[in-house]
């Protein structure tokens, strides 16, 4: 909306335009912006709060696990052993071994229904260490004694079972170490490891979590002389567990969710309009403010007079740029100022009457909120 206001006098014309709609008062730009906002908000919270469940759907997965490495040796026939297999746990003659045959075992169980996932590799390696600094890799060979590889295995169920074995032959490795200390002429220790890398995963429908493991197992065989005992680098696992599902989000109601997702586009457009009309309010306390101080500090000059004014009766009308020039002017013609407040909130003049001339000062709202000064 815009709104003309034309003033003519004898000389000269000028015209005062006000654009837009006038800025609120106090009260008004609570009730018409604020109170809107409050009320939409409140009810589009209220909206989400019914639409939505934030409770715990109590659910779980409850499960057995196994994983275990044990191993046998078998040895050359000879007078002093009945039996060319001998279980594990014992010290060995290297001279009679010819290989060490460990067994990987892992056995996952649940009564319930899983999509479960799972893959593993078992693999050797062999190492010469320094024999004053076991920390200290001599060589650290890749040459993979045995390899084998499951690839990622897909089934729906409640068990997984591997059992895998593998052989050693310690009577080559022995001889390499050897072959190794002897040509390089130092004191060395050499070792094999075999080891299995298990990764599990199972999934239970209607549960956001999972259950997952990586599980490692290994033993370690000292390629000795002498005797041989070999050891056991991880511990058997023999585990009983509940798994918990955690808290979930739900919809209740479509038609309340739908409704909540139009009042936030709603609330944001209120948000936009409430920081514009904000801007706009706090325009009118600088024309408000901007009048009121003129009219405080100087109240000693400055009386308030009644808007009945035919400019055509003055041959000069005389338009200052600041006001002290006015004060200037009421000083030098020894008359007071009068205040007429034309269009409250909106416009105000401030005059001086002597004689056939004129002097006329003009604050508008329009040219404070463009300028930020009268």
């Amino acid at each position: 909306m815009t709104k003309e206001m034309k003033y003519q006098s004898r000389n000269n014309s000028y015209t005062v335009t006000k654009k837009g709609k006038p800025a609120y008062s106090t009260t008004g730009f609570f009730v018409c912006v604020v109170l809107p906002l409050i009320v939409v908000l409140l009810i589009t919270v209220s909206l989400f709060m019914r639409s939505i469940s934030f409770n715990t759907i109590v659910d779980g997965l409850s499960y057995n696990e196994m994983a275990n490495v044990t191993y046998k040796v078998k040895i050359k026939e000879n007078e002093n052993y009945s039996d060319t297999i001998l279980n594990s746990g014992m010290n060995y003659p290297s001279s009679l071994i010819e290989t060490v045959n460990p067994t990987f075992s892992y056995e996952f169980h649940s009564p319930d229904t899983l999509d479960l996932e799972y893959s593993y590799t078992i693999a050797s390696k062999y190492v010469v260490l320094d024999y004053t600094d076991e920390k200290t890799p001599l060589t650290n060979d890749e040459d993979n004694v045995v390899e084998l590889a499951k690839d990622k295995q897909k089934l729906t169920g409640s068990s997984i079972n591997i059992n895998e074995s593998v052989a050693i032959d310690f009577q080559k490795y022995k001889d390499k170490a050897n072959n190794f200390k002897q040509d390089l002429r130092i004191a060395a220790t050499a070792k094999v490891y075999v080891y299995m890398n298990l990764h599990v995963t199972g999934t239970k429908e209607g549960m956001d979590k999972k259950y997952e493991r990586d599980i490692l197992q290994e033993i370690e065989i000292p390629l000795t002389d002498a005797t041989t005992s070999i050891k056991k680098n991880s511990n058997n696992i023999n585990k009983q567990d509940f798994l918990i599902s955690t808290k979930k989000f739900t919809i209740k109601s479509i038609p309340m969710f739908i409704i909540f997702v139009i009042l936030i586009e709603v609330v944001i457009y209120l948000f936009l309009r409430f920081i514009k009309e904000y801007k706009r309010f706090k325009t009118k306390d600088l024309y408000t403010s901007l009048v009121s101080k003129i009219l405080k500090d100087y109240d000693r000059v400055i009386v308030r007079g009644k808007l009945d004014i035919d400019e055509s009766k003055y041959t000069n009308i005389i338009y200052p740029e600041t006001f002290e020039q006015l004060v200037d002017a009421s000083i030098n013609e020894g008359s007071p100022i009068l205040y007429y407040n034309v269009m409250p909130g909106q416009k105000c003049f401030f005059v001086i009457i002597e004689g056939d001339t004129l002097y006329k000062y003009r604050i508008t709202r329009w040219y404070v909120d463009q300028n930020g000064h009268a």
